[in-house]
C-alpha cells in the first residue's frame, strides 16, 4: 500500500507454521519439566550437630576446630544464652545465664577469647538500650564490657580484626541502609569503616 504501513501477506503455510511452533514448545515445555523431574541432588558428609526443641543459632567455630558456641534460646524467659559444645564428644556446657540476650559469639584469631554482643531482652520492661559488647577469656574467663553500639539495639555480625579490634555491623537508627563499624575495645572508640550512602 501507498500509505507507509506495513503489508503482511498470508500464504497457506502460516496456519501449519503456527501449529508447528506450537507443538514445539509444548514439546520443549515438557522435555524441561520431565528433566526437573529427574534430577536430584545428594549431599553427602553432613552431620547434626544440635537438634533440640530450642531455637539455636549464631554458630562460631573455634579457629582449631575443636569447640562450637552458638545461641540457645530459653523460651520460658525469651532470653538467649551463649553455649559451648565441644566437637569430639558433643557435650555441652552452658557459657552465660542471663535474663538478656547474647548474641554474635566470635572467637578471636587465637582462638582463647570470645566476644559476643549483649542485647537487652525485648520482654523486660524498661527502655531498650543499645546493645553491649563483652569479651571474656576463653571460655570460663569474666565477662568484660569493652564497648556499645552507638544506637541500635541489634547488629548482624561480630568479627576480629587482626590487631585485637571488633568489627561489627550496625543498622541504622532510622530504618536506612546498615553500617560497618570497628570497635577498640582497649578504649571503647568507634570508627565507621564502611559508612552508607547518604541517600
Amino acid at each position: 500500500g501507498g500509505n507507509g504501513g506495513t503489508i503482511l501477506r498470508h500464504g497457506p503455510w502460516a496456519p501449519a507454521g503456527a501449529a508447528i511452533l506450537a507443538a514445539a514448545a509444548f514439546a520443549l515445555a515438557m522435555a524441561l519439566r520431565q528433566g526437573e523431574r529427574e534430577e536430584h541432588y545428594e549431599v553427602t558428609g553432613v552431620e547434626m550437630l544440635t537438634h533440640a526443641a530450642r531455637r539455636e543459632g549464631w554458630p562460631a567455630l573455634s579457629p582449631d576446630g575443636r569447640f562450637m558456641v552458638y545461641v540457645a534460646e530459653d523460651a520460658a524467659t525469651s532470653s538467649g544464652n551463649l553455649v559451648l559444645r565441644a566437637m569430639a564428644d558433643g557435650e555441652e556446657l552452658q557459657l552465660t545465664d542471663t535474663p538478656e540476650f547474647e548474641i554474635a559469639p566470635a572467637f578471636s584469631p587465637a582462638g582463647d577469647q570470645l566476644a559476643f554482643a549483649r542485647l537487652t531482652n525485648p520482654n523486660t520492661p524498661g527502655e531498650q538500650r543499645p546493645c553491649e559488647f563483652y569479651v571474656r577469656a576463653f571460655p570460663r574467663g569474666a565477662d568484660r564490657r569493652v564497648g556499645a553500639c552507638e544506637v541500635s539495639q541489634f547488629i548482624e555480625r561480630v568479627s576480629w580484626t587482626h590487631d585485637g579490634g571488633l568489627v561489627y555491623s550496625e543498622p541504622a537508627q532510622s530504618g536506612g541502609p546498615a553500617r560497618i563499624v570497628r570497635l577498640d575495645i582497649a578504649t571503647g572508640e568507634r570508627a565507621v569503616l564502611a559508612p552508607p550512602p547518604a541517600e
